[in-house]
């Protein structure tokens, strides 16, 4: 699944066949199913502590909190971009995973996405 969506981005520029030979033989990444399990983990494989995030991030340290705890859920573009800098990740992962959690698109091993129609 995320290698159809780098795919679909690819497409957008011109480059998909570049990048479907460079993924050719690579296996489907993991990719955790909402951001508070991406950052725990991101931050856990590399050792990283929170202080070093934040000096790397222009975001308060209870903002930071809010997201590591799961507690604020929808960061905008900007903040996002901010914490693919404090965490040093790509950004098109934290979109990954948002659309994910939107249900924009399925994650790894999940069903179909179904968006949920607000009742009125």
């Amino acid at each position: 699944m995320t290698k159809d969506f780098l795919l679909e981005m690819a497409a957008a520029y011109g480059v998909q066949d570049e990048l479907a030979e460079l993924l050719k033989d690579k296996p489907e990444p993991k990719v955790p199913m909402n951001l508070k399990c991406l950052l725990a983990e991101w931050r856990k494989e590399r050792c990283m502590k929170r202080v070093e995030v934040l000096r790397r991030v222009d975001i308060s340290s209870s903002q930071l909190a809010f997201y590591e705890r799961g507690q604020q859920l929808n960061p905008g573009v900007r903040t996002l971009g901010k914490l693919a800098q404090g965490y040093q990740m790509p950004l098109w992962l934290l979109l990954r995973v948002m659309l994910s959690e939107a249900g924009v698109i399925s994650a790894p091993g999940a069903g179909k996405a179904v968006r949920k129609r607000k009742r009125r």
